[in-house]
């Protein structure tokens, strides 16, 4: 199975369940709200279609939201607003009410107030990058005035840029730290202004190599020439760059003091208070890694129904012939797309351009100092790498396999086994995880639908034989159903990838912790790993007195971190997206990955950490969707090198020296 095919079974569900909502926008002028607890409040903007056009503005509605520790409930005036417009929007809340103004007027009232979050977090002038189908409009937030109680916060708001650069997924939003006390008055105030956008405008956005048109940067691609020129200054900057002669072929410190007996395979082990991944020839590593590695024909981007957005697009003939995929990836149908960065090797490398740039891929790993590879690897020859499992073929009775069905268990079984043993002798393997992230989580929803629903299922009687239920049961009979199913389920994959790879690792499905049905989650998957793999985007690797440090005290067991990144942003400027952990730049990257594996090795839990990701993500998008807007799905500056497979030099060197003496470093702190 290769990385393309592995990534897509992993994210798939989680893909096409948005899809429902492709046709939403939302854009909310202030953020102080929590889904799951049912707690906060937000105002904002949301506009709805199913004609599959462009959103236009006789649809857009004012909305705001209230949670009260129990339900949401939303206000949603009949107000009707035009572009080429500004408006006064004002929130007033109290511990009895709840009303909301335009202009002055009131247009909306509600009765009952609302459970503020615990916490200072929250933002302003969000664009909702899950719901963010095209409009004929755009808005703009110019500023915002918050206030509860004798306190208050507010902003003039500006942008970086304007103009078709804003026409991509352009994020404006603004982190608040702000505290709202129970029962205390909020008045929010936001002038919004409403632009047209006429289609027109998209036109030719981006060019032949993949970059936005109207950005400009230093060292922009402009020719053929100045990709196949990087060859050589890649070489010149890159010099002396050799594997160190200390280290084993697996990354591990030969002159550690800490060798130990050479299995042939990776494995952990406890010396004093430090939990150690041990390379297969016996020396201790803290493992480092990029994630969708060496990606050849990974990312695309849909062209379907947007070909005009696109200044020139590549022949579907020759040898660009492969980088066309003429049905979705992402299972929403026949959606055309092409790889960008792909066409930038054909450029770089010609007819050969697969097999060299995977070859480039292991020298650069090796050069940079990373360990190996991280998830969603493709298998590239000298490089070590961590294998994501998605089992597909038996059918599912919901998000899961019914692991209490003799049936299901044998397909299971068998397919498993059909893509473990053949790797069960192969050392650069550290281990193996079965999918990925949110879909793993057993769902409230999930366990109350198979008993309703699916009543004589073995997994519904199982249940139903665990935990003592009415009729209908009660939340707390559903909760300890869940666990039960769950708990089951992981122990069941544990031991059947243990079974046909008895020397290798297991990692878990990568929980990523706050992103699941509650914390119980993590307490039922890690007794049922080698090394507890999780995903943890976040500022920090570890907070004090956070989510992670409290979640990884609770066990003493080894802990990886399979992704976090740093997606430069540029300040808009080069019209990429902005993740929730973003960098300013290529050398802010630089310094929060540096910060971010340092704090990582100083955790005696943690074993290692891999980066997500190897390149950057189509500057309009990897879908899925389709349709006459500038951006489909995640568009994000992700990579190390850039769409024209170029390295990002400020990056790479941090990593670089970071990475060389990560394992020496953590060494000291268990002396």
């Amino acid at each position: 199975m290769n990385l393309t095919t592995r990534f897509l079974a992993c994210i798939l569900p989680l893909a096409t369940a948005g899809l429902a909502s492709a046709a939403d926008n939302q854009f909310q002028l202030v953020n102080l709200s929590e889904d799951w607890s049912f707690r906060g409040f937000r105002v904002g903007f949301v506009n709805k279609s199913g004609d599959g056009k462009p959103l236009p503005i006789s649809t857009l509605a004012l909305t705001m939201g209230l949670g009260d520790g129990k339900a949401w409930r939303e206000l949603k005036p009949d107000t009707k607003f035009r572009t080429d417009a500004s408006y006064a929007i004002k929130a007033v809340i109290s511990a009895t009410e709840a009303r909301l103004f335009v202009d002055g007027k009131q247009v909306a009232e509600s009765k009952g107030g609302f459970v503020p979050l615990d916490r200072e977090s929250g933002t302003v002038a969000e664009p909702n990058r899950w719901f963010s189908s095209r409009t004929d409009y755009r808005l703009v937030q110019n500023d915002y005035l918050l206030s509860a109680g004798d306190k208050g916060t507010s902003e003039s708001i500006t942008y970086a840029v304007d103009g078709q650069l804003a026409l991509f997924e352009f994020p404006t939003a603004r982190p608040i730290k702000y505290a709202i006390k129970p029962g205390q008055e909020v008045v929010f105030e936001a002038n919004v202004s409403i632009r047209s956008v006429p289609a027109s405008a998209y036109v030719g956005a981006v060019d032949k190599y993949g970059q936005a048109t109207a950005a400009s940067w230093p060292n922009k691609v402009k020719s053929d020439a100045d990709i196949v020129g990087s060859i050589k200054d890649e070489a010149e900057k890159s010099k002396g760059w050799a594997w160190p002669s200390d280290w084993d072929i697996y990354g591990g410190l030969k002159s550690s003091g800490l060798k130990g007996k050479a299995t042939g395979f990776y494995r952990v082990t406890k010396i004093k208070d430090q939990w150690w991944l041990i390379t297969p020839d016996g020396n201790p590593v803290f493992y480092t890694g990029l994630d969708t590695s060496p990606a050849t024909l990974w990312e695309g981007t849909p062209t379907t129904g947007r070909e005009a957005m696109f200044q020139e697009l590549p022949p579907k003939t020759g040898i660009t012939a492969e980088l066309w995929r003429s049905v979705s990836p992402w299972g929403d149908g026949n959606v055309e797309s092409f790889v960008p960065h792909a066409w930038n090797l054909t450029r770089k490398f010609g007819s050969d351009w697969k097999a060299k740039s995977e070859s480039e891929f292991a020298r650069r790993s090796r050069a940079w100092g990373f360990s190996g590879q991280g998830k969603f690897a493709d298998n590239v020859p000298g490089l070590a790498r961590i294998e994501t499992l998605k089992p597909n073929k038996p059918p599912k009775l919901d998000r899961h396999f019914d692991i209490f069905d003799p049936a299901i268990v044998a397909g299971l079984r068998e397919e498993i086994s059909g893509l473990v043993t053949p790797l069960q002798d192969e050392p650069r393997i550290l281990g193996f995880s079965v999918g990925n992230e949110y879909e793993e989580i057993f769902l409230t929803s999930e366990i109350k639908k198979i008993l309703k629903d699916s009543p004589d299922s073995p997994a519904a009687k199982a249940m139903r034989a665990a935990v003592p239920m009415s009729d209908p049961p009660t939340e707390e009979e559903v909760e300890k159903a869940r666990r039960f199913h769950a708990d089951a389920y992981y122990a069941f994959m544990y031991k059947t990838v243990k079974e046909f790879a008895p020397n290798h690792l297991y990692f878990g499905y990568w929980a990523t912790p706050d992103w699941w049905q509650n914390e119980s989650d993590w307490d039922m998957v890690v007794p049922h790993c080698d090394i507890v793999g999780y995903d943890w985007y976040d500022p920090e690797y570890k907070r004090k007195g956070g989510t992670t440090e409290r979640l990884i005290a609770k066990f003493d067991k080894p802990t990886l971190v399979g992704e976090f990144g740093y997606a430069a942003w540029y300040d808009g400027k080069r019209g990429f997206g902005r993740y929730s952990t973003f960098a300013n730049d290529e050398a802010d990257s630089g310094r929060l990955y540096s910060k971010y594996i340092m704090d990582a090795a100083a955790d005696p839990r943690c074993v290692g950490a891999t980066y997500f990701q190897y390149r950057d993500q189509p500057v309009t998008g990897r879908g899925p969707g389709s349709g006459y807007d500038l951006v489909h799905g995640e568009s994000l500056a992700h990579g190390f090198v850039d769409i024209t497979d170029r390295p990002k030099w400020d990056l790479v060197r941090a990593a670089r020296d970071t990475n060389l003496k990560v394992t020496r470093e953590r060494l000291k702190l268990a002396k």
